[in-house]
């Protein structure tokens, strides 16, 4: 009862079925919900930013702010590009509003989904039949019901001597040795990692050296009021290869072999996107070798992961062509936004 909730409907137009509102009778909300109709159109970039101006009507730092988008098809009123519909996820981002996309079926736009979430730090997910959205709604009101801190900035001051080049799957702002990443939100029960590629000099001694100093400034949903955590992040130099094995942290080396093959995955698409399905099939297959054997280098309970992912591999480079592809690609590129975002679901 504390929470607010509007509908809105696109099509050749924006209908506003239920302004925002406080939710007090389910009953009217179900049968405004029941009397959507498919018809014309689809203004997918004035329906969202009509989501938005709802929302914003009771826009609370305190509160989780979410739209959740559902689309079936291409946008071909307004506005369509993906970085049309990535600037508007950017803005939103910044109000401290998040976008979920849904996309249904085969007939939507996987890279305008894409950017439009990952834009705003919202979810994405891709459902080829209409049976399985009540399992996605399921998931996604679970994670809205378990954010606990949002607005979240994390500043990473590498030591001198560590040159931070990027990180892996997340946008960040890096400035000399600063490092500055933004999340909209966290949820319980589940941690996010920040993989950074860096260049270190060559002078470090053998031993435990300082890497970096961490800060992260949050709002708490619990507390209701701004809070702020530090560490200091530490490596270990040895020239001895048994002693560096034996040193692997398996669940952060699982996390980033996950993050190379979901960046060869993307470039996979890209190329079959030119043309090349010659060259997309070989570095989806090389990818399945490369998931396969660390999987078993790693072994224990990182390994079923891994192997998953190599057979999700194998059966995407047999499906580069004809309606296959179509569906194909729209998993490939649900399934990356997950594995970048490290998405719940």
């Amino acid at each position: 009862r504390d929470d607010y909730v509007s509908i809105v409907t696109y099509s050749s137009k924006v209908d506003v079925l239920m302004p925002s509102t406080r939710v007090t009778n389910t009953t009217e909300f179900r049968r405004r919900i029941s009397s959507i109709r498919s018809t014309g159109q689809t203004a997918l970039y004035a329906g969202t930013k009509r989501g938005i101006h709802e929302l914003e009507a009771f826009l609370d730092e305190n509160r989780v702010n979410r739209v959740i988008l559902l689309s079936d098809g291409l946008a071909n009123v307004g506005p369509s590009k993906p970085s049309d519909l990535e600037a508007l996820g950017q803005r939103a981002g910044a109000k401290g509003i998040s976008i979920t996309t849904i996309g249904l079926g085969l007939g939507f736009n996987e890279d305008l989904m894409t950017k439009l979430a990952y834009a705003s730090d919202g979810n994405h997910a891709f459902v080829k039949h209409e049976r399985d959205l009540v399992d996605i709604f399921n998931k996604e009101f679970g994670d809205v019901l378990s954010v606990i801190a949002q607005d979240i900035e994390i500043i990473i001051e590498c030591e001198v001597g560590i040159r931070p080049i990027r990180l892996m799957g997340r946008r960040a702002d890096i400035n000399g040795q600063t490092i500055r990443v933004k999340l909209n939100q966290l949820y319980g029960a589940q941690s996010k990692h920040l993989i950074i590629e860096a260049e270190l000099d060559e002078t470090y001694d053998e031993g435990d050296h300082n890497f970096a100093k961490v800060t992260i400034d949050y709002r708490s949903l619990q507390n209701k009021s701004r809070e702020t955590l530090k560490a200091e992040a530490k490596i270990n130099f040895t020239k001895s290869k048994s002693r560096a094995a034996k040193a692997v942290n398996k669940r952060v080396m699982s996390d980033v072999i996950e993050q190379i093959a979901t960046e060869k995955n993307e470039e996979a698409v890209s190329l079959r996107d030119k043309g090349d399905i010659k060259r997309a099939k070989e570095i989806l297959q090389g990818n399945a070798a490369y998931l396969a054997k660390e999987a078993q280098n790693l072994g224990g309970d990182y390994a079923p992961k891994l192997k998953d992912l190599a057979k999700k591999n194998r059966a995407d480079a047999e499906n580069l062509t004809g309606n296959k592809w179509r569906s194909s690609r729209k998993e490939m590129k649900a399934r990356a936004y997950r594995q970048k975002t490290q998405q719940s679901y």
